[in-house]
């Protein structure tokens, strides 16, 4: 019996490095075949260099989470990543913050600038520093 759980998980390595968890020996065919198979051959398209990551800890306890983030931030160092979240905890170090209202884009800008100039950012922050990290 093989588990498939409804969201699966990727280590923030190759797709091969991921693949090669269950079978080391893993081949560049096999690993075409695997993505053949999963209806991701897109994969192969993918633009280097950029990372586009939504809700990277979802699943994850607090440590385990910060230590993703932390080796994917010393991995993507000098490359561009883009974090799509609801936990605040999560944007208070990223170099640029993007604040979406009702699909559309209501600021951006710096952590520091937006909590000055962006009221909806600002509250949200207030709330989070209160309640903690609404999931």
């Amino acid at each position: 019996m093989v588990y498939v759980p409804q969201e699966p998980f990727l280590f923030p390595w190759t797709i091969r490095d991921n693949l090669a968890l269950v079978r080391s020996d893993l081949q560049l065919e096999d690993v075409a075949r695997a993505l053949e198979v999963a209806c991701a051959e897109f994969v192969w398209e993918l633009p280097h260099g950029l990372l586009l990551l939504d809700e990277p800890g979802a699943n994850l306890d607090a440590c385990t989470e910060e230590e993703l983030l932390r080796r994917l931030r010393a991995f993507m160092r000098g490359r561009a990543m883009g974090i799509v979240t609801h936990r605040l905890g999560l944007i208070g170090d990223q170099d640029w913050v993007i604040v979406l209202q009702n699909r559309r884009v209501a600021s951006q800008g710096y952590h520091a600038e937006l909590l000055q100039r962006s009221p909806l950012y600002a509250a949200m922050q207030s709330e989070f520093r209160d309640d903690g990290d609404p999931r």
